[in-house]
């Protein structure tokens, strides 16, 4: 059984150290062995990379490394406030028509109700002026002809209200724009 670690039993201390030992062991034509366990050459790169780090380029690579952080974190937060601004939007959506057709049955039962008054008051009324059989058709089609155009403008004013209202996350749009306008700032 090979040791995963030099001749000492203990795993070693500075891991360039054993790097170098296989190495020489590979330039005499030895097989190289595996003198690491795989946490101890996670440990390895990490230090050799805090080493990169304190060395020449070592404030450019910081710098870099913070600004893609920040990059990352900022397309994270914006995403989240994407999905936010989409789910109130469908949200407001689902409410608003849920009432809207809450709305709309109980208003056309008031709605006939009323119809079927105002046209026995205008039959009425009608029926003094012309003969009942003209007035027994003439009421319905004028109560008809008001609710159609009563019908017609509140149609027309919701349609207008709904084109208006966009599922489109415009503040996300604005706030991705700045931080792109922010990033090309930070990287002149």
């Amino acid at each position: 059984m090979i040791s995963e670690y030099p001749a000492g039993g203990s795993e070693p201390t500075n891991p360039q150290e054993t790097t170098a030992a296989a190495a020489a062991a590979e330039s005499q034509g030895a097989a190289p062995e595996q003198t690491q366990p795989p946490h101890v050459e996670a440990q390895a790169a990490a230090t050799g990379a805090e080493t990169r780090e304190t060395g020449k380029f070592g404030e450019v690579w910081l710098l870099v490394r913070q600004l893609l952080n920040q990059a990352s974190h900022l397309i994270r937060q914006e995403t989240q406030l994407a999905k936010a601004e989409f789910r109130e939007a469908v949200h407001a959506y689902a409410r608003n028509s849920v009432l809207l057709a809450i709305g709309a049955a109980v208003a056309l039962c008031g709605l006939l109700a009323l119809l079927a008054a105002a046209v026995a008051g205008v039959y009425v009324l009608l029926n003094l002026a012309v003969p009942w059989y003209i007035a027994a058709w003439l009421s319905p089609l004028i109560v008809g002809a008001a609710a159609g155009l009563m019908a017609y403008g509140l149609i027309g004013r919701a349609i207008h209200t709904l084109r208006h209202t966009t599922l489109k996350p415009t503040k996300t749009i604005d706030t991705v724009r700045q931080d792109a306008q922010w990033l090309k700032d930070r990287l002149k």
